[in-house]
């Protein structure tokens, strides 16, 4: 997993942009400052609003994980802008053909189910029965 480091800016008009890329299937930004409470970073999708529309990341830290497994778009292009300069940061990218994993479970059937046949010997059948009327009140 290629791994880079930046010291990002706290100017939204030139932030630190991670370029498009139609390959990589997973990215990861995580914010390495030290000062926690007050040094956040900002991740977004549209330049020149990154600190107001963006997604804030914690220092110390403070991670955020795109997937495009899980409908997000880690390949199209990414800005970030710090709350203060020179803001320590950690992106890492995966490459390759995402995998799908699909867990089926398969529940059996109650042995006091009335519509299934009843495999447990200890437990006696339960079926269901009709109400019949017999005429008497």
């Amino acid at each position: 997993m290629p791994t880079s480091l930046y010291a990002v800016g706290n100017t939204e008009a030139v932030p630190t942009v991670l370029a498009a890329d139609p390959q990589r299937t997973v990215l990861i930004v995580q914010n390495l400052d030290t000062v926690a409470g007050t040094d956040y970073l900002y991740l977004g999708d549209e330049r020149g609003r990154v600190a107001a529309t963006g997604i804030r990341i914690a220092p110390v830290g403070g991670s955020i994980t795109l997937r495009r497994t899980y409908g997000e778009e880690p390949e199209k292009t990414w800005f970030l802008v710090a709350a203060t300069a020179a803001c320590p940061v950690r992106v890492m990218e995966l490459y390759g053909e995402p995998t799908i994993v699909v867990e089926v479970k398969i529940e059996e059937p109650s042995p006091q189910d009335p519509t299934k046949p009843n495999k447990n010997k200890d437990a006696p059948n339960m079926k269901k029965e009709e109400w019949k009327d017999t005429g008497y009140r």
